[in-house]
Formats: C-alpha cells, structure tokens, sequence
C-alpha cells in the first residue's frame, strides 16, 4: 500500500468515527445557538462531499474500464457499487466530467469546462 493510499484511509477513518461519535450524541446539553453552529457546521462539511466524489467519478470516467470493475458501463458500476439507480448515476458521471479535472494533450491542467466552482452547487449570495 502506497503512502497516499494510507493517508486517504486515515482521512476516511477519521470522518466514519466523526460521523459515529455525532450519531451517538444526543445533543441535549447544547443550547439552540450551539444547536445550530453544530448544525451549520455539518452543512459545511457536506458542501465538501460532491467536490471529492466528482474528482473520483472523473478520474474512473477518464481511465478506467467498466467492464473490468464488473459492469457494461460507468453508470451501471456506480450505480452497483452505491446503492443508486443508473438514472441517478448518469448525471454524477456528466457533472464529474464537466467540473473535474481537465489535461491537455501536452499534459498541462485545464481549467474546469463549467463556471460556478468545483462543487457544481450554485453560489450563496
């Protein structure tokens, strides 16, 4: 296992006990105030959710072989591996491909093909 691969394991780890510490939580002793900068919070950290899957999905589109991950195309691996319809993974493979990363044929970054940030969630004003 290459280092990097250790790092994304530990980060995973850290936010399942993070979300496992918070389930069990009952949350009576915060006040409504504390209740709702917990509450923004968690809003926050999932805003960051999207960004990390469209990386993955974008990647997987760009090099890897449906058929070799047990499937006749992305949608359908994605679709297997989470738990959702191939309806619902088909515009999470075109989103993915329009704000992930982008390569020129002389390898330099691109900037995404899509303006509004990489989360594909419009602006708060």
């Amino acid at each position: 296992m290459r280092s990097d691969d250790r790092s994304v394991d530990a980060a995973l780890e850290l936010i399942e006990e993070g979300y496992s510490i918070l389930a069990k939580e009952s949350f009576h002793t915060q006040t409504h105030r504390e209740l709702l900068g917990v509450q923004s919070r968690l809003e926050a950290v999932s805003w960051k959710q999207p960004a990390i899957a469209q990386k993955l999905i974008a990647r997987l589109a760009a090099e890897a072989s449906p058929v070799e991950l047990g499937g006749k195309n992305l949608a359908e691996v994605l679709a297997t591996r989470l738990r959702i319809s191939s309806d619902e993974a088909r515009p999470r493979i075109k989103l993915a491909e329009s704000l992930g990363p982008r390569t020129a044929i002389t390898g330099e970054a691109l900037a995404s093909s899509r303006r509004g940030g990489s989360s594909g969630r419009p602006r708060r004003p």
